[in-house]
């Protein structure tokens, strides 16, 4: 079994993360398109990095064995050897990053409407989070409301 120096990619459109011979144990032909339709010019395929969901290309070296690798000049990433990232730093973006997936704004959504309904519940607010920062910080569950004038941001502390 080949050894890829990324185990796997995230399929935005389908909202799962699929192991990269998935992809690299095509045939070259096949694997030309990939590359092909991954461009950001032609864009007619994404695939995320898992860990920090940035764009991936599909590279391939003078032997014709392919790998996928970051754009070029893209954010810190623990996967790329150019990483400066510190171990927490890591941690929060390989665990927190994949809390805001499809499911979890979809259940950020669900509870939020619930909160809503309930006249005990003041001020209901869903946060909404991207980019690099939000990744790294620590963060709560995304659902800020109000209960007796106090938050439950404050309750939590």
């Amino acid at each position: 079994m080949t050894k890829y120096s990324m185990d796997f990619v995230f399929i935005p459109e389908e909202d799962k993360v699929v192991m990269t011979s998935n992809y690299l144990d095509q045939p070259v032909e096949k694997l030309f398109e990939v590359r092909r339709q991954l461009r950001p010019t032609i864009n007619e395929l994404s695939l995320l990095c898992p860990t920090c969901y940035q764009p991936l290309l599909l590279a391939g070296r003078t032997d014709q064995t392919f790998y996928f690798r970051h754009v070029k000049d893209s954010e810190d990433c623990p996967i790329k050897t150019t990483s400066h990232l510190t171990k927490e730093e890591i941690e929060a973006m390989k665990y927190n990053g994949q809390k805001e997936g499809r499911r979890h704004k979809e259940n950020k959504q669900f509870i939020a409407s619930i909160l809503k309904r309930d006249e005990e519940f003041k001020d209901v607010h869903i946060e909404k989070h991207s980019g690099k920062k939000i990744l790294l910080a620590l963060r709560n569950n995304g659902v800020d409301q109000t209960y007796r004038l106090v938050t439950l941001k404050q309750v939590k502390k």
